[in-house]
Parts: C-alpha cells; sequence; structure tokens
C-alpha cells in the first residue's frame, strides 16, 4: 500500500489517500532442487538429475519449454542428458555443447515431471574432470524465463 500526503506552503497537511498495487512473480520460477551432489560411476545406467525440482509460475499455467544443460565439467562426445517425450513435450540433445531442449506447450505439472525425468549419463571412463554441473531453466507461453537452478553429479571413475 502506498499513502499520499501533501503540505503547502502555509504548513497544512492534505488528508491522505492510499493505494493498494498487487505484486506478483514476472515468470516461472524454479526451486527445491537437491543440494547433495549425485553420485554417478561411469558407464553404467543413466540417472536422473534432480527428483525434487519444483516449477511455479504464478500468472501462467502453461510452459512453452527448458533448457537443461551441463554448465561445468562437461565432456563433449561422452557426456549425455536423455529425455523420453512425453505430454507433448519433444527434446533435441546437442552432444558437441551439452545442452538438451525440451520445447512444447504443457501445463507446470508437465514441465515439472519431465525436467524430473531427465537422465546424465557418461562414457568418460577417466571421469576426469569428476565433476559435471547440470542447469535447469524453462520458459513460460509468455516468453518469461525462470531463473537457473544447478545440481552436480559427482562422478567417479569405471571400475
Amino acid at each position: 500500500t502506498v499513502s499520499f500526503r501533501v503540505t503547502d506552503s502555509d504548513g497544512a497537511t492534505s488528508n491522505t489517500e492510499s493505494r493498494t498495487i498487487d505484486v506478483s512473480a514476472a515468470g516461472p520460477v524454479l526451486s527445491n532442487i537437491e543440494t547433495t551432489p549425485l553420485s554417478y560411476q561411469s558407464g553404467t545406467t543413466p540417472v536422473a538429475v534432480t527428483s525434487t525440482l519444483s516449477i511455479s509460475d504464478l500468472r501462467d499455467a502453461t510452459m512453452r519449454g527448458a533448457v537443461v544443460s551441463i554448465t561445468s565439467g562437461f565432456e563433449a562426445g561422452a557426456d549425455t542428458l536423455s529425455f523420453t517425450n512425453q505430454s507433448g513435450i519433444t527434446a533435441i540433445y546437442n552432444p558437441s555443447s551439452g545442452v538438451l531442449t525440451l520445447s512444447g506447450n504443457a501445463s507446470i505439472a508437465a514441465y515439472q515431471t519431465a525436467v524430473r525425468s531427465v537422465d546424465f549419463s557418461t562414457t568418460d571412463t577417466s571421469a576426469s574432470p569428476a565433476a559435471r554441473t547440470v542447469s535447469f531453466r524453462v520458459t513460460d507461453s509468455d516468453g518469461a524465463t525462470s531463473n537457473t537452478e544447478s545440481r552436480t553429479i559427482d562422478v567417479s571413475a569405471a571400475t
């Protein structure tokens, strides 16, 4: 609430007028990603990067895309992010950049399920570098982009 009152040159004060301003989030918000690193052994079955990441958007019920990327420690040709198309959401993975792009209009719930189903795997038998950082971002149907949430994956060498 913002209130207004003025004082004239004689020192007389006016009445007070107030106005309420509704403030809402500017777009989608990602939260609740795990803070502990995910353990992964090179060459084993792909693992889901997160099971707790949440999506919210106070002004839009539909998402139109997401980007999941290996933003640190990426090994081109060895590291993979995978996704099974679902709920009208499809994905394309770029193995030279480590970026998985999801697209398709779907509900917040569908996108939350989709990003939670993204798997990581690597064939890098040396596990060097040993840590990867995977980052998530979503875009709503109005084109507003969320904050970025990230999780570290600790990769151990194949035995």
